[in-house]
């Protein structure tokens, strides 16, 4: 993602979500998006906005029905293709990968 700046570090399974070129801050205080992750749970609480993420059996359901957070991402061009930009998001070290096949991220 060298075009839209949004650098995914996931050094030491912090995944950092830089994303300030494209304004997607996810800032985590405000919005209460508080991405646990302890012990590689990767549990997504979300509970004050109503990103549920909910993650259980790894099945990634990204429910996103209350907050019509779609993740349509044409306007800042984060389309989450992971084919196009190569972004493939592997993460065999922290077991998260991130099919994308599996869900389709609308």
């Amino acid at each position: 993602m060298t075009a839209n700046k949004d650098q995914y570090d996931m050094t030491a399974n912090n995944d950092q979500y830089d994303m300030a070129a494209n304004k997607d801050q996810y800032d985590m205080t405000a919005n209460n998006d508080q991405y646990d992750m302890a012990a590689n749970k990767d549990q997504y609480d979300m509970t004050a906005n109503n990103d549920q993420y909910d993650m259980i059996a790894n099945k990634d359901q990204y429910d996103m029905t209350a907050n019509k957070d779609q993740y349509d991402m044409t306007a800042n061009k984060d389309q989450y293709d992971m084919a196009a930009d190569m972004d493939h998001l592997d993460m065999t070290a922290n077991k998260d990968q991130y099919d994308m096949s599996f869900y389709k991220v609308q």
